[in-house]
């Protein structure tokens, strides 16, 4: 919704609940966006590195996305597969290229989905990941 805002925010973060910018020295939003911008992509995600098993998995506590047509697609498209959930038709084809991706569960699930279920060419191009016990896992 924000990406299609008149506003036109430039980027759009999603953050937990129950996170918090603790190091006041830093800006972080202004650090996030300035290694999408070397790295050339669109979308910002932190990976679970701190559990076993959980590095390369999305983990959906911070989000950063540039506002471009992929992530205004990208995230259109998850609203739609949610609204249609498992009655999603055989072969739907999102219009970022996936196709049979089904969200029937939150945003991290779906992501994931994305991210490991063979749509790399679809999504990965435009995402980049890192680690979360840095970005998004306080202790």
């Amino acid at each position: 919704e924000y990406l299609l805002s008149p506003q036109n925010f430039s980027h759009v973060m999603m953050l937990d609940a129950d996170a918090a910018f603790i190091q006041q020295g830093h800006d972080t939003l202004a650090t996030i966006v300035g290694l999408m911008e070397r790295a050339k992509k669109d979308l910002f995600l932190t990976d679970e590195d701190w559990l076993q098993n959980g590095q390369g998995r999305i983990n959906g506590g911070l989000i950063m996305a540039k506002n471009t047509e992929f992530t205004r697609a990208l995230f259109q498209d998850t609203f739609h597969a949610h609204v249609l959930g498992p009655s999603m038709p055989h072969g739907y084809r999102w219009s970022i290229g996936a196709q049979g991706v089904v969200c029937s569960s939150n945003e991290q699930i779906c992501l994931n989905d994305l991210w490991r279920g063979g749509h790399g060419k679809h999504f990965a191009e435009f995402t980049m990941m890192e680690g979360g016990k840095k970005w998004n896992h306080g202790a």
